[in-house]
């Protein structure tokens, strides 16, 4: 089994081979996005222009209770259909993402393999085997048991933390009511373990799913087999998937805190004259932070598509 700076390295080394996959993954962020947009353009601006609500609407010293529980009253089946509209931009934002994951993953799961089938120590070059075609063949293939395992991991993390919820809830109402500390200290306490539960589902959802998509083109799976296999890793190799994790974590951070001094520098150069000339360098610190979180991320699955090429037996 490789170590876990080779299965860093032949992560990275994939990624930059196959660099067009983050343009495909900005991309797809931005047709996201857009869609989102439109439809809160769509929708809730004629919304709000049928049922008559202004910027008066709330500065015309009414209560806001008042005001929203009228519009409920008066148009709730039209505040429904707007929900429901919602949610459906929802679910296509989520097929979007999954299809584009889906070829993704498939792409480097791809380089993973021809590299590996090389006699000789692989290069960069080994890795690079990106194509249009390969990637929307990729996507078309595996988006449903992509789209299943990100479902059935969140959902059942939703289920999970909203246990707690419904226990915590119920306990703080009565404390309030009878006045009880003791009930508010138990309450207290939940909310502690709450916070812990969230980290460890977050933590253990994650490294699950990332494992299993990868695995849906690998060994070319449905969502439970992927899931069921991508557990077996976990428990049986948890220690190279924790590092990588970590690694990639510390990374990250690191990023993101040079960025964000990059920015409170701009902010502070651009107070006064120095304005016309701190915007665009701003404008230039967003996009080079989004180009490197995007490039983190598709290092991240990178390197679990090596991992997925070394299991365990």
């Amino acid at each position: 089994m490789r170590q876990i700076g080779d299965i860093l390295r032949r992560g990275f080394d994939n990624t930059v081979a196959n660099w067009q996959l983050m343009l495909v993954r900005i991309a797809g962020i931005l047709v996201i996005l857009a869609a989102v947009a439109a439809a809160v353009i769509a929708v809730v601006v004629p919304l709000a222009i049928s049922i008559g609500i202004s910027k008066d609407t709330f500065l015309s010293g009414s209560d806001p209770r008042e005001i929203m529980t009228s519009l409920v009253a008066d148009h709730g089946l039209l505040i429904i259909g707007v929900l429901v509209g919602f949610g459906v931009a929802i679910f296509v934002a989520m097929l979007v993402f999954t299809f584009v994951e889906a070829g993704v993953v498939s792409v480097y799961v791809d380089g993973e393999r021809a590299a590996s089938s090389t006699s000789s120590i692989p290069t960069r070059d080994h890795f690079r085997v990106f194509s249009g075609e390969r990637w929307l063949a990729g996507a078309k293939a595996f988006w449903k048991p992509v789209f299943g395992v990100f479902n059935i991991v969140w959902g059942v993390a939703a289920l999970l933390l909203l246990i707690p919820a419904a226990l915590l809830i119920p306990l703080f109402v009565l404390g309030a009511g009878n006045k009880s500390p003791a009930l508010i200290g138990i309450g207290c306490l939940g909310v502690g373990f709450s916070f812990l539960l969230f980290f460890l589902v977050a933590l253990v959802g994650g490294i699950l799913a990332q494992k299993a998509v990868v695995l849906t083109a690998a060994e070319q799976l449905t969502a439970m087999e992927a899931l069921r296999m991508a557990w077996y890793d976990l428990r049986h190799d948890f220690g190279r998937h924790i590092l990588v994790f970590l690694v990639m974590m510390a990374v990250s951070i690191g990023v993101s805190g040079i960025f964000s001094m990059a920015g409170f520098a701009a902010g502070i150069a651009g107070q006064g004259v120095g304005a016309l000339f701190a915007f665009p360098v701003r404008i230039a610190i967003n996009v080079a932070s989004t180009a490197v979180s995007t490039a983190l991320g598709c290092w991240y699955l990178a390197t679990f598509a090596a991992l997925a090429q070394d299991r365990k037996p």
